[in-house]
């Protein structure tokens, strides 16, 4: 890391780019787009710009939505979007990981009536409208899980440095790092209506009271089960993780007085935990 050169970002060229872009978009002219979206992907790709890198893959998904009228456009996007994945570096890949999670949550919810009639008996894995309800549930949740993973380099990104992929309205003070957006976006599909009718929760059940713990004993609690995949399970796992993160970054339990900003991004979480497990 130390011997690789400083690339200059020049952000002026990225607003003129997507200037013309919008304008060719209002045109109606959508396949002049893919070239100069890829142009954006290149430079940011070179330049390790990775908010400007992420904005060109979401561009260009939407894009196939508009051209890709027929069924092989929901394999495209997927295939291309695993295909990012594999050669992005950190902390692109973990964004792309979480998108990928979100895209067959999406794809489910919006075939939702004709994946729910399926068996998983004629499932073909190279072909995503053969999945039935649970094999979705398992790709989503892998994913979200995969974004998760490379915790250290996510929770030192500021979620700052990517405003432009970010929902209007979104507040850093409550979720402050790339971590925090992440993990919240997974905790959002983890307690969704429609895990907890496709995969089988019996292997685990939140019924220890620890689990309302104060959030320091909370984030130490041992936490089992065979059911790795379990939703509810997962979802612990993600708040001891969040919690832990927080405590410490906010010095919370120092000395009063201690306590910086980021108790706002504590307390938040922690309420978020509690009003889960209720």
């Amino acid at each position: 890391s130390q011997n690789k050169p400083i690339v200059k970002k020049d952000m002026n060229k990225y607003v003129n780019e997507w200037t013309e872009i919008e304008s060719l978009r209002q045109q109606g002219l959508p396949k002049s787009l893919a070239p100069k979206v890829d142009s954006i992907y290149q430079s940011a790709l070179a330049e390790d710009n990775y908010e400007q890198l992420i904005k060109a893959i979401i561009f260009r998904i939407n894009s196939m939505g508009i051209l890709e009228e027929n069924d092989e456009g929901a394999n495209k996007i997927f295939n291309d979007l695993k295909r990012d994945a594999e050669k992005l570096p950190q902390p692109a890949r973990s964004i792309v990981y979480s998108m990928i999670g979100q895209m067959y949550e999406t794809f489910y919810n919006q075939n939702a009536w004709t994946i729910n009639r399926r068996t998983n008996a004629a499932v073909d894995l190279e072909d995503v409208h053969t999945w039935d309800a649970r094999s979705l549930a398992e790709a989503a949740l892998k994913y979200y899980d995969l974004s998760l993973r490379d915790v250290k380099t996510l929770q030192n990104e500021p979620v700052d440095s990517y405003k432009e992929i970010l929902m209007a309205g979104y507040d850093p003070a409550y979720q402050p790092t790339l971590y925090d957006l992440l993990a919240n976006r997974a905790l959002a599909y983890y307690a969704s209506d429609y895990n907890v009718h496709s995969l089988p929760q019996d292997a685990f059940v939140i019924n220890n009271p620890d689990y309302f713990a104060g959030a320091q004993a909370f984030s130490k609690l041992a936490i089992q089960t065979g059911d790795t995949l379990s939703p509810m399970y997962l979802s612990l796992k993600t708040y001891q993780e969040l919690l832990r993160f927080h405590l410490d970054k906010s010095n919370f339990g120092s000395l009063f007085g201690k306590a910086n900003d980021d108790v706002t991004a504590l307390v938040e979480i922690d309420l978020r935990r509690m009003a889960y497990l209720k």
